[in-house]
Protein backbone atom coordinates (compact mmCIF):
# COMPACT_ATOMS: atom_id res chain seq x y z
CA UNK A 1 0.00 0.00 0.00
CA UNK A 2 1.23 3.46 -0.79
CA UNK A 3 -0.13 6.55 0.67
CA UNK A 4 0.91 9.88 -0.77
CA UNK A 5 3.16 11.79 2.11
CA UNK A 6 1.50 14.12 4.03
CA UNK A 7 2.07 16.49 6.83
CA UNK A 8 -1.24 17.82 7.08
CA UNK A 9 -3.04 17.57 10.67
CA UNK A 10 -6.32 15.74 11.58
CA UNK A 11 -9.11 17.84 11.69
CA UNK A 12 -10.91 14.84 14.04
CA UNK A 13 -8.48 13.45 16.87
CA UNK A 14 -9.08 10.79 19.00
CA UNK A 15 -11.21 12.37 22.30
CA UNK A 16 -9.83 11.83 25.68
CA UNK A 17 -11.17 7.91 27.10
CA UNK A 18 -12.89 8.83 29.55
CA UNK A 19 -15.69 10.60 26.72
CA UNK A 20 -16.07 7.01 25.43
CA UNK A 21 -15.75 4.69 28.27
CA UNK A 22 -19.51 4.21 28.87
CA UNK A 23 -20.96 5.90 25.69
CA UNK A 24 -24.81 4.81 25.12
CA UNK A 25 -25.28 5.48 21.24
CA UNK A 26 -28.93 4.56 21.99
CA UNK A 27 -29.29 6.92 24.74
CA UNK A 28 -26.97 9.37 23.44
CA UNK A 29 -26.36 9.89 19.59
CA UNK A 30 -23.74 12.61 19.68
CA UNK A 31 -21.06 10.54 22.10
CA UNK A 32 -17.60 10.34 22.42
CA UNK A 33 -15.84 11.11 18.74
CA UNK A 34 -18.79 10.06 16.80
CA UNK A 35 -21.34 13.29 15.68
CA UNK A 36 -24.36 10.97 15.08
CA UNK A 37 -25.89 7.44 14.72
CA UNK A 38 -29.13 6.34 12.28
CA UNK A 39 -30.59 3.56 14.00
CA UNK A 40 -31.80 2.11 10.56
CA UNK A 41 -35.71 1.31 9.85
CA UNK A 42 -38.01 -1.22 11.86
CA UNK A 43 -40.01 -2.20 9.43
CA UNK A 44 -39.37 -5.88 9.39
CA UNK A 45 -37.68 -5.91 12.08
CA UNK A 46 -35.48 -4.02 14.86
CA UNK A 47 -32.01 -2.33 14.11
CA UNK A 48 -30.03 -0.97 17.07
CA UNK A 49 -26.86 -0.52 18.32
CA UNK A 50 -25.67 -1.88 21.47
CA UNK A 51 -22.81 -0.05 22.93
CA UNK A 52 -19.86 2.00 22.10
CA UNK A 53 -16.87 1.92 24.79
CA UNK A 54 -13.36 2.60 24.61
CA UNK A 55 -12.28 -1.04 24.08
CA UNK A 56 -14.78 -1.67 20.74
CA UNK A 57 -18.39 -0.79 19.44
CA UNK A 58 -20.64 -3.51 18.79
CA UNK A 59 -23.72 -3.37 16.62
CA UNK A 60 -26.78 -5.93 16.34
CA UNK A 61 -29.43 -5.57 13.83
CA UNK A 62 -32.41 -8.09 12.77
CA UNK A 63 -34.43 -7.57 9.91
CA UNK A 64 -32.14 -4.78 8.75
CA UNK A 65 -31.22 -4.48 4.62
CA UNK A 66 -28.13 -6.00 3.49
CA UNK A 67 -26.61 -4.46 -0.09
CA UNK A 68 -27.94 -5.68 -3.14
CA UNK A 69 -29.69 -2.24 -4.17
CA UNK A 70 -29.29 1.03 -3.53
CA UNK A 71 -31.96 1.49 -1.14
CA UNK A 72 -32.01 -1.37 1.47
CA UNK A 73 -28.90 0.45 3.02
CA UNK A 74 -31.03 3.00 4.30
CA UNK A 75 -32.48 0.70 6.39
CA UNK A 76 -29.23 -0.85 8.42
CA UNK A 77 -27.35 0.79 11.78
CA UNK A 78 -24.92 3.37 11.18
CA UNK A 79 -22.29 5.30 13.22
CA UNK A 80 -20.50 8.16 11.81
CA UNK A 81 -18.61 10.92 11.36
CA UNK A 82 -18.76 14.20 9.09
CA UNK A 83 -15.66 15.07 6.45
CA UNK A 84 -16.63 18.33 4.31
CA UNK A 85 -16.17 18.52 0.54
CA UNK A 86 -12.26 19.08 -0.51
CA UNK A 87 -10.64 16.95 2.37
CA UNK A 88 -9.10 13.87 1.52
CA UNK A 89 -9.64 10.93 4.46
CA UNK A 90 -8.18 7.70 5.50
CA UNK A 91 -10.62 5.67 7.96
CA UNK A 92 -9.49 2.10 9.27
CA UNK A 93 -10.83 -0.38 11.18
CA UNK A 94 -10.44 -4.23 12.42
CA UNK A 95 -13.35 -6.57 12.58
CA UNK A 96 -12.82 -8.30 15.23
CA UNK A 97 -16.05 -10.55 15.38
CA UNK A 98 -18.97 -10.82 12.73
CA UNK A 99 -22.24 -13.18 13.01
CA UNK A 100 -22.27 -16.45 10.10
CA UNK A 101 -25.95 -15.08 9.90
CA UNK A 102 -27.09 -15.66 6.05
CA UNK A 103 -26.73 -11.97 4.60
CA UNK A 104 -25.07 -10.38 7.56
CA UNK A 105 -22.15 -7.56 6.68
CA UNK A 106 -20.32 -5.35 8.67
CA UNK A 107 -17.67 -2.81 8.02
CA UNK A 108 -16.87 0.46 7.18
CA UNK A 109 -19.48 2.67 5.03
CA UNK A 110 -19.36 5.99 3.42
CA UNK A 111 -22.43 7.85 2.60
CA UNK A 112 -22.79 10.66 -0.04
CA UNK A 113 -26.37 11.21 -0.49
CA UNK A 114 -29.48 8.23 -0.61
CA UNK A 115 -28.53 6.73 -3.64
CA UNK A 116 -24.28 6.89 -3.53
CA UNK A 117 -22.39 5.15 -1.18
CA UNK A 118 -19.34 2.93 -0.95
CA UNK A 119 -18.36 -0.24 1.53
CA UNK A 120 -16.32 -2.43 2.57
CA UNK A 121 -18.00 -5.06 4.89
CA UNK A 122 -16.61 -8.81 6.24
CA UNK A 123 -19.15 -11.22 4.70
CA UNK A 124 -20.45 -13.26 7.54
CA UNK A 125 -17.04 -13.58 9.02
CA UNK A 126 -15.76 -15.42 6.08
CA UNK A 127 -15.05 -13.10 3.34
CA UNK A 128 -15.00 -9.37 1.81
CA UNK A 129 -16.76 -7.31 -0.18
CA UNK A 130 -16.33 -3.87 -1.71
CA UNK A 131 -19.48 -2.00 -2.52
CA UNK A 132 -20.19 1.12 -4.72
CA UNK A 133 -23.55 2.90 -4.98
CA UNK A 134 -23.87 5.82 -7.73
CA UNK A 135 -27.20 6.97 -9.70
CA UNK A 136 -26.02 3.76 -12.32
CA UNK A 137 -26.89 1.37 -10.30
CA UNK A 138 -24.84 -1.18 -7.70
CA UNK A 139 -21.14 -2.33 -8.33
CA UNK A 140 -20.27 -4.74 -6.57
CA UNK A 141 -16.30 -7.04 -5.83
CA UNK A 142 -16.45 -10.15 -3.61
CA UNK A 143 -13.98 -12.83 -2.96
CA UNK A 144 -14.36 -16.11 -2.66
CA UNK A 145 -14.63 -17.85 0.89
CA UNK A 146 -11.75 -18.48 3.18
CA UNK A 147 -10.87 -15.10 4.14
CA UNK A 148 -9.29 -13.66 7.56
CA UNK A 149 -12.29 -14.06 10.21
CA UNK A 150 -10.17 -10.81 12.02
CA UNK A 151 -9.76 -8.53 8.95
CA UNK A 152 -8.56 -4.75 8.92
CA UNK A 153 -10.11 -2.58 6.50
CA UNK A 154 -9.30 0.91 4.90
CA UNK A 155 -11.13 3.22 2.45
CA UNK A 156 -9.70 6.53 1.69
CA UNK A 157 -10.59 9.05 -0.18
CA UNK A 158 -7.46 10.69 -2.22
CA UNK A 159 -7.17 13.22 -5.43
CA UNK A 160 -10.98 12.43 -6.81
CA UNK A 161 -10.29 8.63 -5.98
CA UNK A 162 -11.58 6.33 -3.51
CA UNK A 163 -9.13 3.61 -2.28
CA UNK A 164 -9.66 0.30 -0.50
CA UNK A 165 -7.43 -1.72 1.57
CA UNK A 166 -7.00 -5.03 3.63
CA UNK A 167 -4.63 -6.62 5.83
CA UNK A 168 -5.08 -9.97 8.12
CA UNK A 169 -3.77 -8.46 10.81
CA UNK A 170 -1.51 -6.02 12.40
CA UNK A 171 1.83 -7.25 11.61
CA UNK A 172 0.97 -8.01 8.38
CA UNK A 173 1.52 -5.66 4.72
CA UNK A 174 -1.77 -3.85 3.69
CA UNK A 175 -3.04 -5.38 -0.14
CA UNK A 176 -5.79 -2.87 -2.13
CA UNK A 177 -9.12 -4.53 -2.95
CA UNK A 178 -10.03 -5.75 -6.02
CA UNK A 179 -11.84 -2.76 -7.75
CA UNK A 180 -9.76 -0.13 -5.80
CA UNK A 181 -9.12 2.48 -7.19
CA UNK A 182 -12.57 4.04 -7.33
CA UNK A 183 -13.77 6.90 -9.09
CA UNK A 184 -16.81 6.97 -7.02
CA UNK A 185 -19.27 9.80 -8.22
CA UNK A 186 -20.25 13.33 -7.21
CA UNK A 187 -21.98 12.74 -4.14
CA UNK A 188 -18.87 10.81 -2.87
CA UNK A 189 -16.60 13.61 -3.87
CA UNK A 190 -19.01 16.11 -1.21
CA UNK A 191 -19.32 15.98 2.51
CA UNK A 192 -19.66 12.79 3.10
CA UNK A 193 -20.64 10.81 6.55
CA UNK A 194 -17.73 7.55 7.60
CA UNK A 195 -18.11 5.46 10.14
CA UNK A 196 -19.27 1.90 10.75
CA UNK A 197 -22.49 -0.52 9.56
CA UNK A 198 -24.34 -3.87 10.23
CA UNK A 199 -26.91 -5.20 8.26
CA UNK A 200 -28.80 -8.66 8.08
CA UNK A 201 -31.87 -9.05 5.98
CA UNK A 202 -33.24 -11.63 7.70
CA UNK A 203 -35.05 -11.71 10.93
CA UNK A 204 -32.26 -13.57 12.91
CA UNK A 205 -30.22 -11.29 15.22
CA UNK A 206 -26.80 -10.88 13.71
CA UNK A 207 -23.99 -8.92 15.03
CA UNK A 208 -20.46 -7.35 14.36
CA UNK A 209 -17.94 -5.58 16.76
CA UNK A 210 -15.23 -3.64 16.03
CA UNK A 211 -11.79 -2.14 17.21
CA UNK A 212 -8.81 0.00 16.43
CA UNK A 213 -11.53 2.71 14.20
CA UNK A 214 -9.51 5.11 13.20
CA UNK A 215 -10.13 8.32 10.80
CA UNK A 216 -7.36 10.90 9.44
CA UNK A 217 -8.49 14.03 7.43
CA UNK A 218 -6.76 16.38 5.56
CA UNK A 219 -7.07 20.34 6.26
CA UNK A 220 -9.13 22.18 3.33
CA UNK A 221 -6.99 21.07 0.05
CA UNK A 222 -4.19 19.04 2.04
CA UNK A 223 -3.78 15.61 2.11
CA UNK A 224 -5.22 13.24 4.84
CA UNK A 225 -2.76 11.69 7.23
CA UNK A 226 -2.90 7.79 8.25
CA UNK A 227 -4.70 8.04 11.75
CA UNK A 228 -3.95 6.66 14.78
CA UNK A 229 -6.89 4.22 16.29
CA UNK A 230 -9.75 6.18 18.52
CA UNK A 231 -11.15 2.57 19.92
CA UNK A 232 -7.95 0.36 20.49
Amino acid sequence: MTLRPSGAPLTLTPPPAASTAACDLLATPQCGTWEGVHLGSTAGGTCKVERLSQEAIHITSEGCGVSGDSTTLETGPFVFQRVEAGQDLVVTVQVDAASSVQWSEGGLLVKGDESEWLALRSVQGLRLALDLSTRDGLARWEEEEGGEPQPWVRLARQGGLWYAWWRPSNDEAWDERPGSPLGAGSALDGAVLVGLTQQTSTPNVAAASFTHYGLGVSAPGGEAAVPPPVLA
